[in-house]
């Protein structure tokens, strides 16, 4: 088979396992130093990385935007360096596919159409900046083109910003199935490449740019024996990365756009998970943690034993997002200041929550740091767990474990009237259908 076979055949069967990494400043400050942690952390792990080749299989990183830099970019083209900073300043990055650079031109045409027709204004559009030299000669001759957006979205809130980017997100997907947006967010950039970790700051100079903060940075680096070494395939996705894989994807899949939420083109489970939790957020008003609650629910026989009004908040989020993905699978997530982490029901991915001096750390295996630096013994979650971590700039990070989550749930339900008699009615057994966004 030549290379677009192989891709095709598993098209419908591709899977993603890998090692996984957040890394969360305990003091809510951006710093460099957090993207050169999760990128040693990803090299520590690189047994759990495959090697096509000698050249690595794939990975990435995601953290906030660059705002120094990109401030700067504005000034040197006469804008307000301010604008950077924003609520409604978004950033996306475009990998144009190998299969799509005869159309490069074409293919940026479109992407500012798209994102100009919608209302949003683009202040740069720009190649970035790539040394491919430094990949394998397979990577290199396949290597995508690195294409770069910033603008303003017409919102001042930035919740509603980045709704309206993730419907312009698929809206391009529609326009244009073969380009990977690796993000489009007023939040978070991510970064990739087909190689092995310590290749991304070789291979995107913006990663060694000291101006390159982030008080919450994700890092993902694969092994995978059932899916193909292609850039697209690469993780962090715009939300989580996922160490493992969904066995019942297909149900997730059907669910999701029974809801309307489009899965990505050609997308394997990670994508399609990644992209049904973005849903859940951006187009139904979900909590972050509501929406990984309901992608990985609580143990059926461990919430027969909640509390009365806990058991109900998970009743509902059963009737709403009917239980669909099962692992084995561990997953770190970001969305805007939350980043979170779980081990699904099965509990046959690990995922350990470390502590030291200046960070809080979820990963794969606890030996990404010198004993020397840990605070107190890592713990694994257990299968279920769920932990979230609140990142808010120039304040102590907070740990939600996982009884303050469902507290949280609670809190969030019993806010949503609407949904509460709607509940009401389907204890009774009469159908009725919430709305997300009554208060």
């Amino acid at each position: 088979m030549n290379c677009m076979e192989n891709m095709n055949a598993y098209k419908e069967t591709e899977r993603d396992a890998c090692a996984i990494v957040a890394v969360v400043d305990k003091k809510g400050k951006a710093t460099h130093a957090n993207l050169i942690k999760t990128i040693d952390a990803l090299k520590k792990m690189g047994h759990r990385s495959g090697d096509i080749n000698g050249e690595g299989d794939g990975c990435g990183i995601l953290t906030d935007i660059p705002r120094e830099i990109w401030r700067d970019r504005l000034k040197d083209i006469g804008l307000n360096p301010h604008i950077a900073y924003s609520p409604s300043f978004f950033v996306g990055h475009f990998l144009i596919t190998y299969k799509m650079k005869e159309e490069e031109d074409t293919v940026k045409d479109k992407i500012r159409g798209v994102l100009e027709k919608s209302g949003a204004t683009v202040l740069i559009a720009r190649t970035g900046e790539q040394k491919l030299d430094e990949l394998g000669p397979r990577a290199r001759s396949e290597a995508p083109v690195f294409f770069q957006v910033a603008g303003l979205i017409d919102e001042r809130d930035q919740r509603l910003a980045q709704k309206r980017l993730f419907a312009l997100h698929m809206a391009i997907e529609r326009e244009l199935p073969d380009l990977h947006i690796a993000s489009l967010s007023t939040d978070s950039v991510v970064y990739k490449l087909r190689g092995m970790p310590q290749l991304l700051p070789r291979v995107y100079p913006e990663i060694l740019d000291e101006r390159n903060k982030s008080s919450i940075a994700l890092g993902h680096s694969r092994y995978s024996t059932n899916t193909l070494p292609f850039v697209e395939r690469a993780q962090p996705f715009s939300v989580l990365g996922h160490n493992g894989e969904i066995n019942t994807i297909e149900r997730l899949r059907s669910t999701g756009k029974t809801m309307g939420i489009e899965p990505v083109p050609g997308g394997s489970d990670s994508q399609d998970l990644n992209r049904i939790i973005e849903g859940l957020i951006n187009m139904y008003d979900f909590d972050p943690l509501e929406a990984l609650e309901m992608v990985f629910p609580a143990i059926h026989s461990e919430v027969e034993k909640y509390p009365q009004r806990l058991q109900v908040v998970y009743d509902f989020l059963r009737w709403f997002f009917p239980c669909s993905a099962q692992g084995p699978a561990a997953v770190v997530a970001r969305f805007g200041n939350v980043c979170m982490g779980t081990v699904d029901a099965l509990g046959l991915r690990p995922l350990w929550f470390i502590e030291t001096d200046y960070d809080y750390m979820l990963s794969s295996e606890k030996g990404i740091v010198d004993i020397g630096r840990v605070l107190n013994d890592p713990r694994p979650l257990a299968p279920g767990e769920k932990i979230a971590i609140i990142s808010t700039p120039c304040e102590k990070a907070q740990v939600l474990d996982y009884p303050a989550i469902q507290k949280r749930l609670l809190e969030l339900y019993s806010s949503r009237h609407g949904i509460k008699e709607a509940m009401k009615f389907f204890h009774k057994g009469i159908p009725s259908t919430p709305s997300t966004t009554s208060t």
